[in-house]
């Protein structure tokens, strides 16, 4: 193989890793985040696209709620990190799907659930001062029993794998 092969491959394969990425950083630096230990966390679950689901299946976020942060404060197990309820932290995590698809289970057939979210990190006394914000785009859930015909579950998993994105893009600068 000789050099210009090579070069073309070596492009073709970081597009490929770039692409699978599927983020895009909104305002400031992950860089921003390091140190920090403790968020405040908040949803926001107003406009959001909710493709394939009807009101009947749509929660009011609380069990997504749970699924992030529970998944979130699982992927740090020594409690390097947290999020909560914790009002007096300095920092807010802000947490703001824009759209979910609640995938399917069919006979034999199954579909994870998707979302695209922005997460936003701010000071909790002032929330125009942000550190960090992130678009993620349409992560796909985690497949804890893929035969699930209950769809709050496969949309918490959704919600587990975006917590999980979110952790490890901090975990880059600890």
């Amino acid at each position: 193989m000789n050099m210009k092969n090579s070069l073309v491959l070596l492009v073709c394969f970081t597009a490929a890793i770039a692409s699978a990425q599927r983020f895009d950083i909104l305002s400031g630096k992950l860089e921003n985040l390091k140190g920090i230990t403790k968020y405040n966390v908040s949803f926001d679950f107003a406009e959001v696209a909710i493709m394939g689901m009807d009101n009947r299946e749509a929660n009011d976020g609380r069990d997504y709620a749970a699924a992030f942060t529970e998944y979130f404060n699982k992927m740090f197990g020594k409690g390097e990190v947290l999020i909560g309820q914790y009002p007096d932290a300095k920092y807010t995590m802000h947490i703001k799907p824009t759209w979910i698809y609640k995938g399917y289970h069919a006979a034999s057939e199954f579909g994870a659930a998707k979302i695209s979210a922005t997460i936003t990190v701010y000071e909790t006394v002032d929330s125009s001062r942000v550190l960090f914000a992130i678009h993620f785009e349409k992560t796909v859930g985690t497949k804890h029993d893929i035969m699930s015909n209950n769809v709050s579950d496969r949309v918490s998993w959704a919600y587990e794998k975006l917590a999980k994105n979110m952790s490890m893009q901090i975990k880059r600068v600890m």
